[in-house]
């Protein structure tokens, strides 16, 4: 694993202004993904926008971290359908 791939927890919540214990709280809901390494926690960067999304579910709409866990669960769901349905296109302008 490269540095350059993480960024510190710490790091991102002296940034956004919010607490660590927020970030180990959507770890325990499974939302994001933490890597120890060195003594401290980190997330991928391209994870980042992702918890962007979370803080500000969180902190400016104040959604709970239940609520939080199923937009992010049915937000995932539209992802897939949508890109089963562009596949679905390309098919069907083949036969076109």
């Amino acid at each position: 694993m490269s540095t350059k791939d993480i960024i510190s927890i710490h790091q991102f919540c002296s940034l956004y202004d919010v607490p660590d214990t927020f970030v180990d709280e959507l770890s325990n809901f499974e939302l994001i993904e933490l890597i120890d390494y060195e003594n401290e926690k980190y997330i991928y960067k391209h994870r980042i926008k992702d918890l962007e999304r979370i803080v500000h579910l969180r902190f400016d709409l104040n959604i709970n971290p239940e609520g939080i866990d199923v937009i992010s669960h049915l937000l995932e769901r539209i992802n897939q359908m949508q890109e089963e349905i562009n596949k679905l296109k390309n098919r069907l302008a083949l036969y076109e």
